[in-house]
């Protein structure tokens, strides 16, 4: 199992805010394929996407990226793309994401232009809406799963 507790050098949450400093204008986060495989288990959320960028994944088979469930652990989605950025996400799994109270998106909050491929949404949930996915901008998606995924109020899968 691969922890980012902390983050650092060579972390999906360091290079989530390289790319957010970066001037390009857009950037690629590429996990090695085979290297690194396995789940990431998150403390603590991850930084908003707020710069275009590229997630490659080795496949939804292989890399998971979760919020750990211990107790104790805040609560928080998995990813939150920000109005008027491009992203991609291919190649894993996202899991176990549970925002706080009322706030919407178990797994994702998109605000931007989100494309998902190979990508599977598995166990997460929303006391408000959308348990796997809560949709404000542009969301496409090929080759993916959401699955397991509930909302308190609507779109277990999908809000939009």
């Amino acid at each position: 199992m691969l922890n980012l507790l902390n983050g650092g050098a060579g972390s999906l949450r360091q290079a989530i805010l390289d790319g957010n400093a970066s001037p390009d204008i857009s950037n690629d986060i590429q996990f090695p394929n085979p290297g690194v495989t396995g789940t990431i288990s998150l403390t603590t959320a991850l930084p908003a996407i707020t710069k275009n960028v590229n997630i490659f994944g080795p496949g939804s088979g292989n890399l998971t990226v979760e919020r750990d469930t211990a107790e104790g652990t805040p609560f928080f989605r998995i990813f939150t793309i920000g109005a008027g950025v491009t992203v991609s996400i291919q190649g894993m799994t996202i899991r176990k994401g549970l925002p706080a109270a009322g706030l919407n998106g178990g797994g994702i909050q998109n605000d931007g232009n989100l494309v998902m491929s190979d990508v599977k949404v598995f166990e997460c949930y929303s006391t408000a809406n959308g348990g796997a996915i809560a949709n404000y901008g542009t969301l496409s998606m090929w080759f993916s799963t959401l699955s397991n995924n509930t909302a308190e109020r609507e779109g277990g899968g999908v809000y939009n």
